[in-house]
């Protein structure tokens, strides 16, 4: 009896713990998801010798978008990725990343992840390189 009665204790104080740590996982998950996406349009850009962005369509969702014609006229690639569910994306002043042909982005720019347990940013900067804070 008492060794339900501990174990009974200990289950109910590590469920709540086992949310807050599953909610950080699906955050960096979901934010390097993001990062991968955003590299990959810049390698994109670079093999295709294309112009390549990343198009946020409302807050819960991505799409990667490409240009042969230096940006004048715009295609999606697929299906624009969505979020898991209480996740949501907002692009920083300067709008979501754009990679011309040589693999440089049209300026330096933030992509901020929010979930239940808090936010990650991406930082796309002039090199297109992507790091996370």
């Amino acid at each position: 009896m008492v060794g339900i009665a501990i174990a009974t204790s200990l289950a109910g104080t590590a469920a709540p713990m086992a949310s807050v740590l599953l909610n950080q996982h699906r955050l960096a998950t979901t934010t390097q998801r993001l990062g991968f996406e955003i590299a990959r349009a810049r390698m994109e850009a670079v093999g295709q010798n294309v112009f390549v962005r990343i198009v946020l369509v409302g807050t819960s969702q991505y799409k990667r978008e490409r240009s042969a014609d230096s940006g004048a006229t715009w295609a999606a690639e697929d299906q624009p990725i969505s979020l898991p569910a209480g996740f949501t994306l907002a692009a920083g002043e300067t709008g979501t990343p754009r990679f011309d042909r040589q693999g440089m982005a049209q300026a330096s720019t933030t992509i901020t992840v929010r979930g239940p347990r808090g936010q990650q940013t991406l930082a796309i900067n002039l090199l297109g390189r992507v790091t996370t804070s």
